[in-house]
Formats: structure tokens, C-alpha cells, sequence
């Protein structure tokens, strides 16, 4: 667990995020997409990543928890938006 009520799952070659708050998911995608990622709950880094790209995506992540709200609509837990028209 991390402070917030954040929780890391899974491998860490895996690392999976889980954000205790929908909201907190949505200002953290925000952000990281400011930062110039795509970033998602996941990251699973492969042999084509270097150091210095895995010390940048980690600079990006660690000012990204400090966004708690997101600016932009909250993202849904399901395909809803895609299903219900």
C-alpha cells in the first residue's frame, strides 16, 4: 500500500496500480499524458526501454500523484460509455 490508499499489484517487471478513487485514476492519466505519456494504471516495460526512459517515466509518475483531481470528465470502471451510446 502506498500513502493515499494506493496499492501496487503484481510482479514488479508488471506493476499494476490501483487507485482507491476513479477520480484519482483520471487525474493521474491527465497528468501523465502533460508529462507526455500514455499512460495508463499498468506499466510493463519490455527490453527496448532503457534506463534513462524507465528514471523518466518514473519522474512523470512521482509528480503525477500529486494531481487528486482530475480536470476533465472521470473515467468510467466499465465499456459504458462505449455500450450506452
Amino acid at each position: 500500500w502506498l500513502e493515499g490508499g494506493m496499492k501496487v499489484s503484481g510482479p514488479p517487471q508488471l506493476a499494476h496500480l490501483d487507485f482507491p478513487t476513479l477520480e484519482e485514476k483520471t487525474a493521474f492519466t491527465e497528468a501523465m499524458l502533460e508529462e507526455g505519456f500514455l499512460a495508463s494504471a499498468a506499466f510493463y516495460p519490455s527490453m527496448a526501454h532503457k534506463s534513462f526512459h524507465v528514471a523518466k517515466y518514473k519522474e512523470a509518475v512521482l509528480r503525477s500523484f500529486e494531481r487528486k483531481v482530475p480536470k476533465g470528465k472521470v473515467c468510467h470502471s466499465s465499456f459504458e460509455r462505449l455500450t450506452n451510446g
